[in-house]
């Protein structure tokens, strides 16, 4: 934020798409910002967010929607304006290299990555459903650009992606 010319206390809202550590570990250090999760999300630290995030629903320019498989409170952000939607760690590039096309970019080895890892069964069985039905909820916003939990940002065919992954036969 230094480099960016902006101090921490300008930050007023800090939400989370789920309660992992990794994703809210540092938001102590926005002291002035609320701070808000899904109340399903059921882990340590959470003592400084408010479990007000809806299943459904918006908050300031952003529309809110659960898709629980990550983890049961586990949320996606989608802000309209921009046809940018943040889908935390549903949908992430965990342990992949970035693209090698750039941080921000189609990325197409990265989808394929995700085509052959449904391919492989890397979700099981008794959690493809939820995982289904998350990539459906997905594909209901015009979403040009998908920024992850980790990993790169992927821009541009964003339904089509999401429209491959669901007719992935393993």
């Amino acid at each position: 934020m230094n480099e960016f010319g902006k101090p921490v206390e300008d930050v007023k809202l800090v939400l989370a798409t789920y309660g992992h550590e990794d994703l809210i570990e540092g938001a102590n250090m926005f002291r002035k910002a609320k701070k808000v999760i899904h109340p399903e999300e059921d882990c340590k630290g959470l003592n400084q967010f408010d479990p007000e995030l809806a299943d459904l629903g918006t908050i300031k320019d952003l529309t809110i929607a659960r898709v629980g498989y990550h983890s049961p409170g586990s949320v996606i952000f989608y802000y309209r304006q921009s046809n940018v939607i943040f889908t935390g760690d549903f949908l992430c590039f965990f342990g992949d290299p970035l693209s090698k096309e750039a941080l921000v970019s189609k990325g197409d080895e990265l989808r394929q990555a995700w085509v052959e890892y449904l391919q492989g069964g890397g979700v099981a069985d008794s959690e493809l459903p939820d995982f289904l039905d998350g990539l459906k909820i997905i594909h209901g916003f015009d979403a040009g650009v998908r920024c992850t939990g980790h990993g790169g940002v992927l821009n541009g065919a964003i339904n089509e992606f999401i429209e491959v992954l669901l007719n992935v036969e393993k």
